[in-house]
């Protein structure tokens, strides 16, 4: 059990850093997508690029949510603070 766990952990390590390296390579700022594990925002050092993880609506009920000023919010249904805000370019 300890080594699935490991490897699963490997996995999605590797799988941020090819999206990171993706992102790169289109010379974007951010992705948005939604994953198969728990939704969230994950940011690149030094070069300040944004993986924004919507979850799904059933499970995590949580949605990504555009303000007028360009802020970008991942909410959840249940009411939770929101995960991280991000202010696009």
């Amino acid at each position: 059990m300890k080594n699935r766990t490991k490897r699963v952990s490997r996995f999605f390590s590797h799988f941020e850093e090819k999206i990171f390296e993706y992102i790169r390579s289109r010379r974007r700022d951010g992705l948005i997508c939604g994953r198969i594990h728990t939704p969230g925002v994950l940011g690149s050092k030094p070069d300040s690029l944004t993986s924004i993880n919507t979850g799904d609506r059933v499970e995590n009920c949580t949605a990504l949510v555009e303000h007028p000023d360009g802020r970008l919010e991942l909410e959840s249904f249940f009411g939770t603070d929101p995960v991280r805000v991000w202010r696009g370019s």
